[in-house]
């Protein structure tokens, strides 16, 4: 699920963009006042904020936090958790091939 949410993020993106009035052709389309990709990025500005990515950061973590913590101990898989934030190494998915 989680996978699933940039890549419908760009194509909405890309779909709001390809339909957005061209101001050659003002009059025989029905424009709206506002541009569509301001409205897309007060949309997503919205719906995407800290909170959340803090949520969808810790549900990725969940899985290995656990599973250290079922292992090891509760000590050593928060310490595991506060290195991968404060590294940034969840930035490292998106450069991944």
């Amino acid at each position: 699920l989680l996978s699933w949410v940039m890549p419908t993020v760009l194509f909405t993106w890309s779909l709001v963009l390809a339909t957005d009035c061209d101001g050659r052709f003002g009059a025989f389309e029905g424009c709206a006042k506002h541009p569509a990709p301001e409205l897309m990025g007060r949309m997503l500005a919205s719906i995407y904020t800290y909170a959340l990515l803090l949520l969808v950061l810790l549900a990725t973590a969940l899985p290995l936090f656990t599973e250290e913590w079922l292992e090891r101990s509760l000590k050593i898989a928060v310490k595991r958790l506060l290195k991968q934030v404060f590294t940034l190494s969840f930035l490292m998915f998106v450069f991944q091939a």
